[in-house]
């Protein structure tokens, strides 16, 4: 039997063909081992990631580009509308506090200097020139003194709408390439100089796809390779030949195999295709003809079983196998190849008395067996094992016993069918090659120093390119957060105007009793200082316009808060005056502080909570302990009413707020804690309960913020804080089975392990206390500031809203979860916010701006109306009702904290402003240009 790889298997053609791959192959792996790349003496990829690195590129273009690099280049803004200390971002113009502190962008720019001079030295090439940058700074006649901020060379673009169309157009195409590396070059047009810019390809992936490609194009190859070249005329007139004999053959042929199964199967293989192109080699798949060969070897046994003599008058005499050899030996001429001789078959013939005259009839050279259901069980086996073969071809060979012979059959592998299999084979195998050449051998030590080295330089580089792609993604979240002021401020301007708040789900004004029943607007006067900040210019002048014509306690009918008007008005309009200089805004503070004086005509000089806007009299609340005033309250005036003396030079304010912490620190204090209530008549403490919470919270606040507002020169307010703060450590601050640090608070001679959302802003407060004051208590103070605000993000990431509630308790069975229903309501509350955004400022990490956006979040999906933002009564229930209020403070301090957490630390720094306990901005004593005392210089800028 020949072998079925044998040497006559492949022709001629195919053999090129296969020669053809296998050079390529040879080809590619050469290459790939000899000609690629060489890796830098850096190793790892160093030197591709030093390409790669978008800061160094972007100072290299920044060299040729010029200081116009960023988009779009910052407009000149007016003096009248924007002071040049606040670097915020509006809506029609950059926001310059993107810029980081250009002592780090010059050393970052020395550092990339440095490796690339290691790397050009490395490769013989000439060292480029340190770049000369010559970054345009604003300055500001107002204030001469303070530094200018320097534009940062980045291809950010500020947030807002900008009306030139061709600033929007930009900020378009650039947006879409923010996260993506492109090539061919993008070539853009940044500014008035035009900067083309090449985003480098990484070289690993390059090479890869190029292997990818090497890989498909010889397999594509190898493939088109298979089709026959078109035959020439003497292989046109050959097949029609054979055309004319298979003719006969295939009718000689139905007659015979008519009632067998294979011959819908031989009708399959004859209509693949025309006799054209690969008929031939259809021809030679045909099984009757392969059986044939077989048989030449096998002998007249190979038949199970033996086909039955047949009635001349059914059956043409003419028999396939002849023809089949007749077509053989044309074949073999036309091949110049020898005939073999025709084969003498002495097959046994089977005689039949009924017709003695008819001659016998030689059987079929065919492996079907006859359909039929066979007595034999034998004969049923072995159709059963020939049938499952039918349509399928095997390899290796099918080793087969097809009645008394022995036949070894090998089912003949299509030529095609390998050829496709090789080609594939061949391709992965390039890819395999090539990916492997990338390998680096083993470096030795030189190498390894030298690695070391330049990847300490490059962890440099690495960290100022994660700093540009953090500050793209701060951008956005802070933007997110400056469009819900914006929706806030709207819906508020539209259904509530003048009013003192919204209610956001019904459309319609609210005003609160801390307010009394005037409308003063508390909305405007508390967002006007965050409208300001956040670029909101023409909101800003709306109400400014609103507090000139309309602000005038003069007419109000009613009791209002001391503390509530204090914080919220007085506060807010000082931050406005120093923020602006507009004297319009500290003659408003100085009116309402004016109205507040008679609440201090008491004789301790604590004032009482509430006093009537028309006839000037006062009284506490009822339910305060005997008629006693509230420690958060009268602790609460101090920054605002020095500060107001300051600015307007009448001592009258500061006297009033002196006299009250006299009294206050002369106060025998017991357990060292200090009460939440004190008799404005006898200077007595009253009830002793102690709290970081409601009632006792900003009073300790205001004392290390004073101290710091008044340029550190209010030592009483210090010392008061350091004792204050060291007694609440040690006697209020708690830690639960769980590790949560939290402040219980001390009532009525036993402790109560329950914490208000409002001590929430202790963790701000003990980080500012230990950042500023440098005390030996400084780690400990920053261990329970890190522990609080922790607690505070549990009791929010523990509810279905992920907000917080209004208080939650600590026991061996609950942790940071409120139990009373009275405790489950969020009323858009910002201390926690607050922490998140002094502790932000004070340690980067980066864990309190993803809890600050995971606020963020939930306040859109479970707090936004039509008409602003609403508080829920429920924050364990994901479709908990709502209470149908924005607060004046979700403006003033809620989102005004969030915008600075995702802010650069140069938009009101620490190091030069403080906020009150509504989140007004006051500037610090000698280290803010904006103070304006009295007599000062107080041109606007």
């Amino acid at each position: 039997m020949p072998s079925v790889l044998g040497r006559g298997f492949f022709r001629p053609r195919e053999k090129s063909l296969i020669l053809l791959v296998m050079v390529t192959f040879a080809c590619v792996c050469f290459g790939a081992i000899f000609f690629l790349p060489e890796k830098s003496a850096l190793g790892l990829g160093a030197m591709d990631d030093l390409h790669e690195n978008r800061v160094y590129r972007v100072y290299q273009e920044l060299k040729n580009a010029g200081q116009d690099f960023i988009i779009p280049a910052p407009p000149r803004l007016d003096p009248a509308e924007l002071n040049p200390n606040l670097r915020h971002g509006v809506i029609d113009r950059p926001d310059p506090h993107q810029a980081q502190d250009k002592a780090r962008l010059l050393a970052q720019i020395e550092m990339d200097l440095e490796i690339k001079e290691l790397r050009q030295k490395a490769a013989g090439q000439r060292v480029l020139d340190k770049p000369q940058l010559d970054l345009a700074q604003r300055s500001s006649s107002a204030s001469p003194a303070h530094p200018p901020v320097p534009p940062v060379a980045s291809i950010v673009i500020q947030g807002g709408s900008d009306a030139d169309p061709d600033v929007q157009k930009r900020r378009e195409t650039v947006s879409r390439f923010h996260w993506v590396t492109l090539d061919p070059p993008l070539e853009t047009r940044l500014g008035p100089t035009s900067v083309s810019m090449k985003i480098m390809v990484n070289k690993k992936r390059a090479l890869g796809l190029a292997s990818v490609i090497t890989g498909l194009v010889v397999l594509f190859v190898v493939s088109m390779s298979h089709r026959e070249p078109a035959p020439n005329r003497a292989e046109l007139v050959h097949r029609a030949m054979v055309q004319r004999q298979l003719e006969v053959a295939r009718n000689s042929d139905d007659l015979i195999m008519q009632d067998l199964d294979t011959k819908l199967k031989r009708d399959f293989v004859r209509n693949k295709s025309a006799l054209g192109l690969g008929a031939m080699d259809d021809l030679h798949e045909n099984r009757v003809y392969r059986v044939y060969q077989e048989l030449k070897n096998a002998g007249q046994d190979f038949i199970i079983p033996a086909p039955p003599r047949l009635d001349p008058a059914e059956l043409n005499p003419n028999l396939r196998h002849g023809m089949d050899l007749e077509i053989k030996e044309l074949r073999q001429k036309a091949a110049g190849q020898r005939v073999l001789d025709k084969p003498q078959l002495d097959l046994a013939q089977r005689s039949s008395s009924a017709s003695p005259a008819h001659p016998p009839v030689p059987p079929v050279a065919s492996i079907v067996i006859q359909g039929g259901s066979d007595a034999d069980p034998d004969v049923q086996k072995r159709r059963e094992t020939v049938s499952r073969f039918h349509w399928v071809t095997l390899d290796p060979p099918l080793e087969t016993r097809l009645g008394p012979t022995s036949v070894s059959m090998k089912i003949m592998v299509n030529k095609k069918r390998a050829l496709g299999l090789a080609s594939v084979i061949t391709g992965l195998v390039v890819l395999f090659v090539v990916s492997m050449s990338h390998r680096e051998p083993a470096p030795n030590r030189a190498e390894l120093v030298h690695r070391a080295m330049v990847q300490r330089q490059l962890e440099v580089a690495r960290n100022s390119d994660d700093l540009i792609m953090q500050d793209l993604d701060t951008k956005l979240k802070r933007d997110f957060v400056r469009n819900m002021m914006k929706h806030a401020w709207d819906g508020y301007a539209k259904y509530s105007w003048g009013k003192n708040e919204v209610k956001p789900v019904s459309r319609r004004g609210h005003s609160g009793s801390i307010f009394g029943s005037s409308n003063t607007g508390a909305t405007i006067v508390d967002g006007m200082d965050t409208l300001y900040i956040m670029g909101f210019m023409e909101e800003f002048q709306a109400g400014k316009e609103w507090i000139a014509e309309n602000l005038n306690f003069d007419h109000m009918t009613g009791d209002i808060s001391v503390f509530e008007t204090n914080i919220r008005f007085v506060g807010g309009l000082v931050s406005l005056y120093s923020l602006t200089g507009d004297e319009l805004f500290k003659e408003k503070a100085d009116h309402v502080a004016r109205k507040l004086l008679p609440a201090f005509n008491t004789p301790t000089g604590i004032p009482l909570a509430l006093v009537n806007m028309r006839t000037g009299s006062s009284k506490n609340f009822g339910w305060a302990s005997g008629a006693s005033s509230i420690l958060s309250e009268f602790g609460s005036l101090h920054m605002e009413f020095s500060y107001l003396s300051d600015i307007t030079g009448d001592p009258i304010f500061r006297q009033k707020v002196e006299k009250v912490r006299d009294v206050v620190a002369s106060a025998e204090r017991p357990k060292g804690l200090y009460p939440n209530y004190l008799s404005p008549k006898t200077g007595k403490w009253g009830q002793f309960h102690t709290s970081m919470g409601a009632l006792g919270d900003s009073f300790y606040e205001y004392l290390l913020k004073e101290y710091l507002r008044s340029g550190r020169k209010d030592n009483q307010a210090k010392d008061m804080f350091i004792e204050a703060a060291n007694d609440v450590a040690n006697q209020l601050v708690k830690i639960s089975p769980g590790g949560l640090t939290y402040f219980a608070e001390y009532k009525y001679g036993r402790l109560e392990h329950k914490m208000d959302h409002l001590a929430c802003f202790g963790g701000g407060m003990y980080a500012l206390g230990a950042k500023t004051l440098k005390n030996s208590y400084e780690n400990e103070w920053m261990k329970i500031a890190e522990g609080i605000t922790n607690t505070c993000h549990e009791s929010y990431d523990r509810t279905d809203t992920k907000l917080g509630p209004e208080a939650f308790r600590f026991s061996d069975a609950v942790e940071a979860r409120a139990i009373k229903s009275t405790e489950r309501y969020y009323i858009l509350r910002p201390e926690t916010f607050e922490s998140y955004f002094v502790l932000w400022r004070l340690t980067h990490d980066q864990k309190y701006r993803d809890w600050g956006w995971e606020a963020v979040q939930a306040l859109e999906k479970h707090c936004k109306a039509e008409g602003g933002y609403t508080g829920l009564k429920n924050v364990y229930a994901v479709d908990s009702p709502k209470d149908d209020v924005q607060q004046s403070f979700f403006l003033a301090e809620t989102l005004k904290y969030l915008y600075l957490l995702f802010s650069d630390d140069s938009l009101m720094s620490l190091d030069e402003w403080v906020f009150n306990t509504e989140a007004h901005p006051l500037p610090i004593m000698g280290k803010n240009k904006l103070y304006r005392p009295k007599g000062s210089n107080n041109v606007q800028p």
